[in-house]
């Protein structure tokens, strides 16, 4: 519910902003909802932990892009109170845009990483970013997004302090656009962070299939 929320939020604030700027060029965007059938693991479990998501964007004079994701996996069994929060903000530029459909775009964000039952749960951090989508057919594209987080601040587990973190995430996959305003898409996706401790390196990886479907503007 949090996450529809944030993105009605982010839609409102797009669809007040475009209107004005429409009348200086053109403003494209979208707004996804998805679920993404996530396995988390670390280094004392591996568990389910499926959750749904959701993903805004807008691209300015189809050239300057901003977008909103987030993704909270709820793992299962052994790892039950640990849920988990990836919310990034990411600003890009298309470097090759042959079409509106067909680009490769780079930039750089915020990540915000969240490990609910900690004293200090809430790491953030630069992200560098890089997006592509490449038409197969008519109305079907390839697509990818990747992310590398190379400092994310300190994690309290009460017990001692996880430090040096580091991340990358990754999702690729099929998008099918039926009509310009609405599109479908299937993929994987995995998102891997990994801390410093007294007792070695802690990971928490969560991969698995994602899929969805989202409005055009």
């Amino acid at each position: 519910m949090k996450t529809l929320l944030r993105l009605i939020l982010f839609a409102s604030v797009l669809i007040v902003v475009a209107g004005p700027v429409r009348a200086l060029g053109p403003v494209d965007g979208e707004i996804s909802a998805l679920y993404w059938g996530s396995d988390t693991r670390t280094n004392a479990a591996d568990e389910g932990s499926g959750a749904a998501g959701g993903r805004a964007e807008a691209w300015f004079f189809k050239k300057f892009g901003a977008s909103v994701a987030r993704f909270a996996p709820s793992p299962e069994g052994a790892l039950a109170s640990t849920e988990l929060g990836y919310t990034n903000l990411d600003l890009k530029w298309r470097l090759l845009s042959p079409t509106q459909n067909n680009f490769v775009a780079l930039g750089a964000g915020w990540q915000k990483f969240s490990v609910a039952g900690l004293p200090d749960g809430d790491s953030d951090g630069v992200r560098i970013v890089a997006e592509g989508r490449v038409g197969i057919v008519k109305v079907l594209y390839f697509y990818g997004r990747t992310a590398y987080l190379p400092s994310l601040s300190d994690l309290d587990t009460g017990v001692e302090r996880l430090s040096h973190g580091t991340g990358r995430e990754a999702e690729i996959g099929l998008q099918l656009k039926p009509w310009p305003f609405m599109q479908f898409f299937a993929g994987y996706r995995q998102t891997k962070i990994q801390f410093t401790s007294s007792v070695g390196d802690v990971d928490i990886d969560s991969a698995g299939p994602v899929a969805g479907f989202g409005v055009s503007f």
